[in-house]
């Protein structure tokens, strides 16, 4: 059942949902059956093969976008008092700082990080 629905959702929306914690996935597959007017999930199986739309809406329901500045204040202090500090200590003036942030959906994540290299940047100078 749910490999199915994720082999469907992988071949529409090409976004890989095997290591999301089961328990969420038949939470929201459970809760756009009952938003379909579906009971069975064999039934909400072929609705999936039959309807992109639906199989789109689930995707945007399981791709939740939680984000705002600073998000886990805890982590973003251990970041500024070490990790930053010692970055900005050891990179070579005349090359860039590059950061990846795996999990921001519009982005403050990412522009948190990068506030806090610019601060460190200028203390440092």
């Amino acid at each position: 059942m749910l490999t199915t629905i994720i082999e469907l959702l992988r071949s529409r929306v090409n976004h890989d949902f095997t290591h999301y914690k089961q328990a969420t996935l038949v939470r929201r597959i459970r809760h756009r059956m009952a938003l379909a007017g579906i009971k069975e999930i064999d039934d909400y199986i072929n609705a999936l093969r039959k309807d992109g739309a639906e199989l789109d809406q689930l995707a945007k329901d399981l791709l939740i976008h939680v984000t705002r500045f600073f998000r886990d204040p805890g982590a973003y202090e251990a970041l500024a008092k070490t990790v930053v500090p010692e970055l900005v200590r050891q990179h070579a003036s005349d090359q860039p700082i590059r950061i990846w942030v795996a999990g921001c959906s519009t982005g403050e994540e990412a522009y948190s990080l990068a506030m806090l290299f610019v601060e460190e940047l200028a203390a440092a100078s």
